[in-house]
């Protein structure tokens, strides 16, 4: 069963996910663990030409011609417990980047949007870093404040929402991602 913490994170992982696919150059292939909603950039199974692993981050971005895989893990957590949540998942990942196939380079970035909309740099962090390995072309600074806002807004109307529905059932099957342009 999709719980509601899924759907307030698969929401703003559709945003980024749409942003990234946006923005990478022509031979950038962008895979999303977006399965359930029928994204066409879904992936089930971690490509295998980077590694054999049941860990499937939640964005994998890489360049065929130039070998370089960048890993996207996304955190929604309470806004206290961000840095916990960013060291969770370097922990959890670390293998994973280490066992990266040696023909390719890895990258592992961190997201983290803070349920109540608390925005911590890390969304600019990953868009200049796609454009400084190249898998992005250059990004106007507006497009990422755009992305910026729009996930911190995706983050706190789910969390709103989540709080309103707090004593209903939940009918994942009934409820669209989160979209704000």
């Amino acid at each position: 069963m999709l719980s509601k913490y899924t759907w307030r994170h698969d929401s703003v992982l559709q945003a980024i996910t749409n942003f990234v696919i946006e923005h990478v150059g022509a031979d950038v292939t962008v895979c999303a663990d977006l399965g359930k909603y029928s994204h066409p950039n879904s992936y089930s199974v971690l490509p295998s030409q980077f590694a054999i692993s049941s860990l499937r981050p939640d964005i994998v971005v890489y360049s065929e011609s130039r070998k370089i895989v960048c890993l996207i893990e996304l955190t929604v957590p309470a806004e206290e417990l961000v840095q916990n949540a960013m060291e969770r998942k370097h922990r959890r990942y670390l293998d994973l980047v280490q066992n990266i196939n040696p023909r390719w380079k890895p990258d592992l970035f961190t997201v983290e949007i803070g349920s109540c909309g608390l925005d911590t740099q890390s969304v600019a962090m990953l868009a200049q870093s796609l454009v400084k390995a190249k898998l992005a072309k250059p990004i106007p600074a507006a497009h990422i404040r755009a992305l910026r806002r729009q996930c911190s807004l995706i983050a706190l109307y789910c969390s709103y929402h989540i709080w309103l529905t707090r004593l209903t059932e939940w009918f994942p099957e009934a409820q669209a991602l989160m979209c704000i342009n």
